[in-house]
């Protein structure tokens, strides 16, 4: 329900942005930039057959990022409050190791290398800390909505390890500085932290259970994304 309702938002935003953005100091910024994963997204034991005596194996999962791109608008709402619109998106590959059957603590002995990608889009509110004429820095807090699409989110290739939804609820914490180069175009620097997490796949088809319950989710990921970009004024 949260999902469809930010992603209403987003929808009608972007249908209405270009008129209500000029009449309320509305900004666009089109950004670039690398994405920091935590590295290690699960790590865990789970069943390996349901067939005879249990068999475990532990299964490790990690995650890096590629180049991302994207785009922002913000608008005035109040004094130093604005409103932030955005969305980014960038590949990924995810790392996928396991032990021998049986051997949950021994060596990892496989490593399966899948490719994918996540879209990040986020609206939420921006203030102002510095607005001047040729120098604006902001501080932001935002919900987010996560696609996870590609090989390395699908059922037929990571198998019970992909998410048991392929959208997810985070949060977005960031910094932007812009300096005006005139009165119509800028520079843009950001720094942002989403948080995010998601639910692994957490049952067979027969409903017998891959993992324990604090094994079906993953731990917090802090995803750090550094972006340049050109900001434009809309007026």
């Amino acid at each position: 329900m949260i999902r469809r309702l930010l992603l209403g938002i987003l929808c009608a935003a972007a249908v209405g942005a270009p008129r209500s953005l000029a009449a309320q100091r509305g900004e666009i910024s089109i950004l670039g930039g690398i994405v920091h994963s935590p590295g290690v997204e699960f790590d865990r034991v789970l069943r390996g057959s349901n067939l005879g005596p249990p068999l475990y194996v532990r299964q490790r999962g990690e995650r890096s990022a590629g180049p991302a791109i994207g785009a922002a608008a913000t608008f005035a709402i109040r004094g130093h409050v604005f409103a932030e619109l955005g969305v980014m998106h960038h590949g990924v590959e995810r790392a996928i190791s396991a032990t021998g059957l049986g051997d949950e603590s021994g060596p990892f002995l496989i490593t399966n290398r899948y490719k994918g990608a996540l879209t990040t889009l986020w609206a939420g509110p921006s203030y102002r800390v510095v607005d001047r004429e040729w120098t604006a820095l902001s501080a932001v807090l935002a919900p987010t909505v996560i696609v996870m699409t590609g090989d390395a989110f699908s059922t037929e290739t990571v198998f019970h390890n992909f998410p048991s939804s392929n959208t997810t609820i985070g949060v977005l914490l960031g910094v932007r500085g812009r300096h005006w180069l005139n009165d119509r175009v800028g520079v843009q620097a950001s720094l942002d932290d989403v948080i995010w997490t998601f639910p692994l796949a957490p049952h067979n088809a027969d409903g017998t259970p891959f993992a324990p319950l604090s094994s079906r989710k993953t731990p917090p990921q802090h995803d750090l994304r550094l972006h340049l970009g050109l900001a434009l004024r809309l007026r």
